[in-house]
């Protein structure tokens, strides 16, 4: 095929897929909306089924994709017998409905000219139920009006009842009407080409940046320009270079505001362009909690509120997974089976509901919340106390608040056993990471209703935000402005101790305190003989907070955020970096990391994850991955064996945890980024106080050279992957501790 042609039906399928997206999200939609028992405007809502499945088929067609294009006959056919009847349709019907829409989602998916093996089956009962009407709900019955702002709730049910054997003749397809073109004024852009398109548009701010701080110092000079002095000509020599300067210097201020006009309202179109609507990435949520109902064999109504507003492409699709997370724990933890909700004296239908709210022009709040069982604190001690996070007189004096924050915790399950579902103990710290990754954080609440309910607050935008610059260790330093809670300026005796603990009073509560410089690394100042007061910043991540120690509190601006590359992609407690006006890079502080150091310094300072009975300490184990899957699973079954474990990124951050910490070995991955684990085994060996340290490789390169160059580099025991036992790790460690 020549390569023109190629390309054109490259192009031609991408296009399809893009179309067949949309047409299937409004079957979506449309059939979720149906099986609400008064669907407002249900006659529209059929047709908009009708029509996208028409339209689907047509372009099925032109781009061959004979499954596709079947299945959306048959769908088409249903609806426009359906219409034709003025009747809107039975829930056997419905569900038909629903698997042939998944089907043909399954073959847009995996495109192929051959039809899946229950594609003529499907087809065959979907004809079967049309023949069979009239047999429906008129159109009469579900009058009903529903606030447009809000998805009326869609009602979940079990298994269906077996629909009527289908008839030996199938139903004829009614004509078709004319394919709907694209509208004239819609344009439809690559995604990449649009990036590259904002990517510029931000480079601006920087040139905002720029033109400002240069306008800052021209009238800072013309302000402090020295008068002539001497004869008269000198002195009229001097007057009017300074006036010159002057007429630059406001000239300069009055470009700068009009750039700083241009770029704002450049930057703001042009994101607007990456914004999208909640419904374009999570539509399909409706019919996914249907489906796991149905298979769990539970009732819920699904609320969908708030589906209007917009966010940045990209914080979409990564909040994407979290949240399908949360409801599928949702339906499979919270909601209880029918009988036991009655037996509650609750109703035997639940519900489960998805809001997105607007806080203020740059965030938004998820909450997913639902009235089934709730948080039960008591599972949450016994695992607590089971997983070692804490002793059994800890575990009980624990507040409500501190137990729910444990579930975000590597490993934390209060599950009997492990399903397809849940009970690894994995998901919920994905969860909060994925969503940290983005600027935000994620709590859990006991739930109005008694239930549980999940808050995510998320920015808009990732692009530009404000930030607070501060001074540690002689470098500046931009904290988001979000998580800094005050600015303090105290005394040093307002630092006291508290159980061995330096903290400051911060509203009546004390505040754990922690030298910024030292916690990243940087040269500390010397305290004696410093200032009789101190700098602080009083950070917070929604749960956590603590007081930093800083030289200096500069300001607060508006800052570009820029990432540090792959080769740096993940650095402890940075979260990017921003370039100043002056040209100055400036570091941006991941707060939830230093949040979690403090917070992990002071338990163990306290004796909080000293097991319970006053046993010794466990051996401390650092785990070197990348993997954030393979990272906490490593640690959640090292923890369980007893272990104390810390976790590293990569093999650069190990390296750097080993230079300040003791640990009794090391289980490191060996393909990692910045340093991998065959350099840093053999680092390990070259550092006299780390020589002795034992290291395990556990690594999916098992070729006979990767083993020779790993027992090269000093490993202790080289593991595969791909026939990794947890008992067999555990049983090395045991015999190398």
């Amino acid at each position: 095929m020549p390569g023109s042609e190629a390309d054109f039906l490259a192009t031609l399928l991408a296009t399809f897929r893009e179309e067949a997206a949309e047409h299937v999200q409004t079957m979506a939609d449309g059939l979720m909306a149906l099986e609400a028992p008064a669907p407002a405007d249900g006659v529209a809502v059929l047709h908009r089924v009708f029509r996208a499945a028409h339209s689907l088929k047509g372009a099925a067609r032109a781009v061959n994709q004979k499954p596709v294009e079947e299945l959306c006959q048959e769908l088409e056919g249903v609806c426009a017998r359906l219409e034709k009847a003025a009747l809107l349709p039975e829930p056997a019907l419905l569900d038909v409905m629903h698997r042939g829409l998944s089907l043909i989602e399954n073959c847009l998916a995996a495109p192929a000219a051959t039809p899946p093996p229950d594609h003529r089956g499907l087809r065959q009962e979907l004809r079967g139920l049309a023949a069979a009407l009239p047999g429906g709900r008129p159109f009469s019955a579900a009058a009903g009006a529903v606030p447009a702002s809000v998805s009326p709730p869609v009602p979940v049910s079990g298994p269906p009842p077996v629909p009527p054997p289908p008839p030996s003749a199938p139903a004829a397809p009614p004509p078709e009407p004319p394919a709907a073109g694209h509208s004239p004024d819609t344009l439809r852009i690559p995604r990449d080409k649009l990036d590259v398109v904002l990517h510029l548009a931000e480079e601006l701010v920087a040139v905002k940046l720029v033109v400002r701080q240069q306008a800052a110092e021209l009238w800072a000079a013309a302000e402090t320009a020295p008068r002539g002095s001497g004869d008269t000509a000198s002195r009229t020599a001097w007057e009017d270079h300074r006036q010159t300067l002057q007429r630059l210097a406001s000239a300069a201020r009055r470009d700068a505001r009009t750039t700083d006009r241009m770029v704002d309202r450049l930057l703001e179109e042009v994101k607007s362009l990456r914004l999208l609507p909640f419904a374009a990435e999570f539509g399909g949520m409706p019919k996914m909690v249907r489906d796991l109902a149905r298979t769990l064999g539970k009732e819920l109504e699904f609320e969908f509120d708030g589906m209007e507003l917009e966010a940045d492409r990209r914080i979409l699709q990564a909040v994407k997974d979290p949240l399908i997370h949360l409801l599928r724990n949702a339906v499979d933890h919270g909601i209880e089976l029918p009988e036991a909700r009655r037996a509650a004296g609750k109703p035997a239908r639940g519900w489960i509901s998805l809001r997105v709210s607007q806080v203020d022009a740059g965030r938004l709040v998820i909450r997913i919340a639902d009235d089934g069982a709730g948080i039960r604190l008591p599972l949450l001690r016994a695992a607590a106390v089971r997983l070692g996070l804490m002793d059994a007189t800890q575990a009980e004096q624990a507040t409500p608040a501190a137990l729910r924050e444990l579930m975000f915790t590597p490993g934390f399950t209060t599950s009997p056993a492990v399903t397809d579902l849940s009970g690894r103990g994995l998901g919920l710290a994905i969860v909060r990471e994925k969503v940290r990754e983005v600027g935000g954080s994620a709590t859990v609440l006991e739930g109005a209703c008694g239930g549980t309910e999940f808050v995510l607050d998320l920015p808009v935008t990732l692009a530009t935000f404000r930030g607070v610059l501060a001074r540690a260790g002689g470098r500046t330093l931009a904290v988001p402005t979000r998580h800094v809670e005050r600015a303090l300026w105290v005394t040093r005796e307002a630092i006291v101790r508290v159980e061995n603990q330096p903290v400051v009073m911060v509203q009546g509560q004390p505040v754990v305190v922690r030298f910024l410089a030292e916690i990243l690394d940087l040269h500390r100042p010397p305290e004696a003989g410093a200032t009789t007061h101190l700098h602080l910043l009083v950070l917070h991540d929604g749960v956590r907070r603590a007081a930093f120690v800083v030289e200096a509190i500069l300001h607060e601006q508006e800052l570009l955020a820029k990432g540090l590359g792959p080769q740096l992609l993940r650095v402890r407690h940075l979260a990017g970096a921003a370039v100043l006006g002056d040209g100055e890079v400036v570091p941006i502080l991941n707060v939830p990391d230093l949040l979690g150091v403090v917070t992990a310094v002071d338990a163990a300072s306290r004796g909080e994850l000293t097991p319970a009975g006053g046993a010794p300490a466990p051996a401390r184990i650092l785990v070197a991955e990348d993997s954030i899957t393979s990272r906490i699973l490593l640690k959640n079954v090292l923890e369980t064996a007893g272990y104390g474990v810390a976790v590293a990124v990569d093999g650069a951050d190990a390296w750097a945890q080993l230079r300040q910490g003791k640990f009794a070995l090391v289980v490191s991955d060996v393909d990692m980024p910045r340093m991998n684990g065959f350099v840093l085994t053999s680092r390990i060996r070259a550092e006299a106080r780390l020589a002795e340290l034992p290291v395990i490789l556990v690594t999916s390169l098992d070729s006979v050279e990767d083993r020779e160059r790993g027992i090269e580099a000093g490993a202790n025991a080289y593991l595969v992957k791909s026939s990794f036992d947890q008992g067999n790790l555990l049983s090395v460690i045991r015999e190398l501790l």
